[in-house]
């Protein structure tokens, strides 16, 4: 206890303010002022040593090239600041992703082999009955082999695809965002791959099957000849079966229809006598109610081998004696059943259908993978940088405390003293005596006294006074003092302004914002504002929504059932086949064939669109997300509408180009003609109003409506070549016009359903198209009215649910701050003050010295004694003691205290020089050029806001097609078309009965390939560019040199893949052309009714056209070897043909000549047909051997021609400023203020402990030197 009782005692007794006066009364006042002093000083350095404490600031770090487990460790510690920008921005998904389809095996097994396809194909297949499973067995596994081979394709297409899509970004992203962007990836292409072949193809299907084209394996449509006696007629009539129980057979399937029976084998029955079971004379019909011999399990027969094959499963495939049944009856071969081997039942399941598997391209797992390491390899961030927030260190709150502690030492003692004097004055005041009479005196003289008083007391004030006597040493003292007085307050001022401007950057945290806070915060534009999603991917279909309202025609009685049965009409005596009468039910039912076609194709479309995923890794603000989704919703109509169009385009051309022969003879109609072996029946091609459909096929003649006795012409309706061109020639007027109703209703018998409820379309119903309009118009819009869209901002924010907002602001330093800092400062200031400004002052007003005149050298060479003499001299901590070995220890105690301040003061020189900060700075944008500066100086922190977010692709970049001349040459003209078509050699199998089929497909496939080149750059330009932020020139480039790249490749393929489906769909189903160039007509009985049989063409060596549709042969006219035409081909079908031909002999004028004078026609003028150029072949990469399909596979273009603009771009995003951050090292007034500060603080403790040192160093020598003395042996 006695120890603490002396330690307080010590403290109470501390008297800072000593004047050794014998004054009790000052002595309290000293004391007073002491322990005052020292109880505020210590409040204040703690208070002090907290505030600095609880202060964080914001400290930037930067990482050179880190690993993967430093980025790993760094995003879960700073999530919001990490930015690593990636040396490379674009990656490829295959760089980091990988897909794998496993395929069913029915699609790697025998069953889809050529040897397979052989095994089933007999010459006269056609002959067996319709439900026999030998009489489209072929077929359909070709089918097959085509949907296995399209699916095969369309998943590496899509792959191909995907895997060069770039996935772009600046900065490196983290792992749990990288695995939810990779599996949205996987997940969107995984759901739409397989709609880009069924869409195609069950567009095809419809509208091909709907056509009512005969089929050389047909089972729902025959060829009939010969009524009685008459040899001349000839039909194509439907086939009945009497397992529908009374239905009709049908590709439809419904209530009163049947679209399949169940297939086997009918073994007893090599040639059927009539089609069906229900046709001929029942004892002469070897088929009349016949049933299989041989059922076979899960084969069903459609109106069609594709039906068929659809309906059908795949369990006969699994079983030996299913297998072993087909190969008993197939005797026609010498290969055995035995060659194929069965399914295995352990790898699928046996009870699905073809059309399952094929719904699912055949897939029944996706292997998928995706590798960050990948990722982060490829994306080799050079850097990393995030900023922490932090508090002080220890350093930086001792250095404070100490800067602090100097001022205190300074100033508080004054300001202590001048609060106690006054105190003791006010106490002192009521003691004075009361005899004492106070004049008078006024305020204007008091003041006046009070200012003389201070005025005088400045100019006597001496704050370096010193105890000589010298007046112009007191003088100096007294310039000093002034000095000091008016110098102090300059730049305690100039401090105090640099101090308030120096802004402190802060990081503020909103949780579970509102969609209204961050509203206001974007509003405000708050810097780095970032409000990471909680669910970074969100589908389309949570914000946004279509309601599409289609014309009323889709909805009207125009396409009901009640059109289908054709009964309703009173006279029918007319047997016309162009009345309408009888295309009545074919063109309504067509009419609701297309709008079905359409709904469906906006339905899937529109599921694709809302499955696809918004990916917003933070919140973007309203117009940004407006302007992405706007730009989203056009693309998808546009898209919609477009591919829709091209793809009806593309089945009318090639159906009439191959000119495929249909039920209801519209492009053309059977007659007899004597040949070789008597009798023989070919389809002759029709002229529509004197125009031919074998050289055009948009011919069209008004629809008419005949009865026995009068006829009417239908308004705004046309009969066309095929039922898809009477559909696009017509428009709607006579749906409109209550004439034409009625005229038609006069037709019909009045007591039928139809009758009552025919009325005219609803002209008050608003609607964007005329009455005139063209189903053509209507068609290409897909029958849309209006989308109807609607997105909501608020359910994207609500799907979003940011869990945070940050942000940083600037803030001013607080009125702490800058005084504590003020105190600090003038700690040091003063300090060095009363050091330099004396020495200024004696330097200049120093007494002039008579010296002799000397040499400059010499002069320079006595400095340094001099200096020597002063340094040695130099005494800081002088007394009025005369003690020599006092004065000497106040000597070393100055020596030691200079080089410690030497060493200490480049160490804190170095501290405060290595000190960062980041600053931000907003400059305004003039141009481009100055962007680029900008950004070469500050590449990883500009940023300038675009003004127009959203820029579509044609303000900045422009694609140039150049086609092939094939394309403008006299061979797409409807004159060469004229002048090579011979109507008397279309059934001849020779290149004059093709020839001008070919070219007419060539031409259309020109234009097809333009228009979805026109159409893909509708839907480019149409797409736009969105970005919050002026991208640089070299990532523009990089990003229109990838989005051109992805456009040019994927372009041709959705052409390529249509007509691939396309032609294999009518090759599969043995569709027969006009031409008879695919498949043959044979007559083997004239008795009534008599079947009118088909035998494949065969080409080459022994190919057929039963089991390829490649089968083709050189054309040689006139069977002269001299007559070869280079490049040229005859085959199955004229599109086929074509695509295996090359044009080199059309850069041959004597090849050219050869045609010419073999379809020598004398209204034409040969010399109009020029040769292609070939000198145009020589800066080219194509070759003249070149053929078509290699041709088409990229669209006919030869070159592009691709310019951008950045300067365009710039313009359209005008940026009108850009913000810029740069770490900055302590700045000179930091340098000079902290110093400054510093100084004021340390120098006391290191003067005590300078003191305290060299204290203990003289002590110890003096101890030394004490024991060291004489031994006195006398001494006990």
């Amino acid at each position: 206890m006695l120890k603490y009782y002396r330690i307080r005692q010590y403290i109470f007794n501390q008297n800072f303010y000593n004047t050794e006066t014998d004054d009790e009364h000052i002595k309290k006042k000293e004391l007073l002022s002491s322990r005052l002093y020292l109880i505020l000083f210590m409040i204040i350095l703690y208070a002090y040593a907290f505030y600095i404490a609880s202060i964080i600031h914001i400290t930037p770090i930067s990482i050179l090239k880190p690993t993967i487990e430093q980025y790993t460790e760094l995003i879960k510690q700073y999530p919001n600041t990490l930015k690593c920008p990636c040396k490379r921005i674009t990656i490829p998904y295959g760089e980091f992703l990988s897909i794998l389809p496993v395929y069913h095996q029915i699609c790697s097994s025998d069953f889809v082999s050529q040897q397979w396809i052989d095994y089933l194909f007999f010459e006269n297949s056609s002959y067996y009955f319709q439900l026999d499973f030998r009489h489209s067995a072929s077929a359909q596994f070709q089918i097959l082999r085509m949907l296995c081979e399209q699916a095969e394709q369309t998943v590496d297409y899509s792959l191909t695809q995907f895997y060069s899509n770039q996935f772009i970004t600046n900065q490196l992203i983290s792992i749990e965002t990288f695995n939810i962007q990779t599996n949205s990836f996987i997940e969107l292409f995984k759901r739409t791959t397989p709609p880009l072949l069924l869409e195609i193809l069950s567009l095809i299907r419809r509208i091909l099957l709907e056509h009512l084209f005969v089929s050389g394996m047909g089972t729902l449509y025959t060829v009939n000849c010969c009524a009685e006696s008459d040899l001349e007629y000839v039909v194509v009539s439907t086939i009945g079966y009497y397992e529908t129980k009374g239905k009709s057979f049908s590709c439809v399937c419904t209530d009163a229809l049947v679209c399949k029976l169940p297939g086997g084998i009918y073994n007893n029955i090599t040639r059927y006598y009539y089609a069906g079971s229900t046709s001929g004379i029942e004892q002469y019909s070897n088929t009349w109610k016949i049933n299989a011999t041989f059922p076979l399990t899960g084969v069903f027969v459609g109106c069609a081998p594709i039906e068929s094959l659809f309906y059908s499963t795949i369990e006969c495939l699994f079983k030996e004696t299913c297998l072993n049944q087909i190969g008993y009856n197939i005797n026609y071969t010498s290969i055995s059943i035995d060659s194929f081997s069965k399914l295995n039942r352990s790898l699928s399941v046996s009870q699905t259908t073809y059309e399952t598997l094929i719904n699912n391209l055949f897939i029944q797992e996706w292997i998928t993978s995706k590798s960050f390491n990948d990722y982060f390899d490829q994306c080799q961030p050079l850097d990393c940088q995030y900023t922490d927030e932090i508090g002080q260190s220890w350093t930086s709150i001792l250095a404070s405390i100490i800067s602090l502690y100097g001022g205190l030492r300074r100033l508080l003692p004054f300001i202590i003293l001048v609060i106690v004097n006054s105190f003791f004055k006010k106490r002192q005041y009521p003691q004075a005596e009361t005899n004492v009479i106070l004049s008078r005196v006024s305020t204007k003289t008091r003041w006046n006294q009070l200012m003389e008083q201070s005025v005088n007391f400045i100019k006597n004030l001496n704050i370096f006074q010193s105890e000589s006597n010298d007046e112009h040493i007191k003088q100096n003292e007294l310039l000093s003092t002034r000095l000091f007085l008016i110098a102090l307050p300059i730049l305690l001022s100039i401090f105090s302004v640099y101090l308030s401007l120096n802004k402190q950057t802060k990081i503020i945290n909103i949780d579970n914002p509102t969609q209204n806070q961050y509203e206001q915060l974007k509003n405000d534009s708050v810097n780095n504002l970032q409000c990471p999603c909680s669910h970074i991917s969100i589908k389309y279909n949570k914000f946004i929504s279509f309601q599409p309202r289609y014309h009323q025609i889709c909805s009207s009685i125009f396409v009901s059932e009640l059109w289908t049965d054709n009964t309703y009409w009173k006279d029918t005596s007319n047997g016309r086949w162009d009345n309408f009468r009888f295309l009545s039910s074919f063109y309504f039912h067509y009419i609701s064939i297309l709008c079905e076609a359409a709904d469906d194709t906006v339905i899937n479309s529109l599921i694709l669109f809302n499955e696809n995923e918004y990916l917003t890794p933070e919140v973007v603000s309203f117009d940004i997300f407006s302007s992405k989704i706007t730009s989203f919703i056009e693309v998808f109509k546009t898209t919609t509408q477009r591919s829709f169009q091209l793809r009806i385009n593309l089945i009318g051309r090639i159906i009439s180009g191959n000119q495929l022969i249909n039920k209801r003879y519209t492009n053309g109609y059977f007659a007899h003609f004597g040949g070789k072996y008597g009798v023989e029946y070919h389809s002759v091609i029709r002229t529509l109003n004197n125009c031919s459909c074998a050289t055009d096929f948009l011919c069209k003649q008004p629809m008419i409506l005949y009865s026995s006795t009068r006829q009417y012409n239908l308004l705004g309706i046309f009969q066309g070549c095929f039922f898809i061109y009477t559909s696009l020639l017509s428009t709607t007027e006579c749906f409109f016009s209550e004439d034409c109703i009625n005229s038609i209703k006069s037709f019909m018998i009045p007591t039928e359903i139809i009758y009552k409820r025919l009325q005219p379309l609803n002209t008050s119903i608003s609607s964007q198209y005329q009455a005139n309009t063209t189903m053509e118009i209507l068609i290409n819009h897909l029958f849309v009215e209006d989308w109807n869209e609607i997105y909501s901002y608020s359910q994207y924010y609500d799907q979003c649910q940011p869990s945070y907002c940050s942000y940083t602001i600037e803030e001013k330093p607080s009125s702490i701050y800058i005084l504590t800092n003020l105190i600090a400062i003038y700690g040091g200031l003063t300090i060095i003050m009363k050091i330099l400004i004396p020495t200024i002052i004696n330097f200049i007003r120093r007494k002039p010295i008579q010296t002799i005149a000397t040499p400059l050298s010499d002069r320079i060479w006595q400095i340094f004694p001099l200096v020597k003499t002063k340094l040695l001299n130099l005494n800081l901590f002088q007394t009025r003691s005369t003690n020599n070995h006092t004065i000497r220890k106040q000597f070393y105690t100055t020596r030691f205290y200079i080089i410690i301040l030497f060493i200490i003061f480049p160490i804190l020189l170095s501290y405060i020089l290595l000190n960062q900060k980041s600053i931000t700075v907003k400059v305004q944008l003039q141009s481009s050029n100055q962007y680029n500066d900008l950004r070469m100086k500050y590449l990883t922190t500009i940023n300038c806001p675009c003004t127009d977010i959203s820029i579509s692709y044609n303000q900045f970049i422009e694609l140039n097609p150049f086609y092939h001349q094939i394309c403008s040459s006299d061979f797409v003209t409807q004159q060469w078309f004229e002048y090579l078509y011979d109507e008397k050699k279309t059934y001849e199998k020779n290149y004059h009965a093709t020839a001008s089929a070919q070219f007419q497909i060539l031409s259309s496939l020109c234009k097809q390939a333009q228009e979805t080149v026109n159409t893909s750059l509708i839907q480019f330009y149409s797409t736009k560019l969105t970005s919050g932020q002026l991208i640089s020139s070299d990532s523009l480039k990089i990003q229109v040199d990838s989005t051109v790249n992805s456009f040019e490749k994927a372009m041709p393929q959705t052409f390529k893949q249509a007509l691939n489906i396309l032609n294999n769909f009518i090759h599969g189903n043995a569709l027969i052309t006009t031409y008879e160039t695919n498949w043959k007509f044979t007559l083997l009985g004239t008795y009534s009714s008599a079947p009118v049989y088909t035998n494949p063409q065969s080409y080459g060596n022994s190919c057929n056209c039963a089991t390829s549709s490649k089968c083709s042969q050189e054309v040689i006219l006139n069977d002269n070897l001299n007559s070869k035409l280079n490049g040229l081909f005859i085959g199955c079908y004229p599109t086929e043909s074509l695509l295996q031909s090359s044009l080199e002999c059309l850069y041959d004028q004597q090849c050219l000549d050869l045609i010419i004078n073999s379809f020598r026609k004398q209204i034409f003028n040969e010399n109009n047909f020029q040769i292609l150029n070939s000198s145009l072949l020589l800066n080219s990469s194509f070759q003249i051997n070149e053929t078509v399909q290699q041709m088409i596979d990229r669209l006919f273009v030869n070159e592009w021609n691709i310019t951008h603009s950045y300067q365009n771009y710039y313009e359209q995003c005008r940026p009108l400023h850009c913000t810029y951050s740069y770490i900055q090292n302590s700045d000179i007034p930091y340098i000079v203020t902290t110093i400054v500060a510093l100084y004021g603080g340390i120098t006391i403790p290191i003067q005590i402990l300078s003191k305290f040192i060299i204290h203990i160093v003289f002590r110890i020598k003096n101890r030394k030197r004490t024991a060291v003395g004489p031994f006195n042996p006398s001494t006990n």
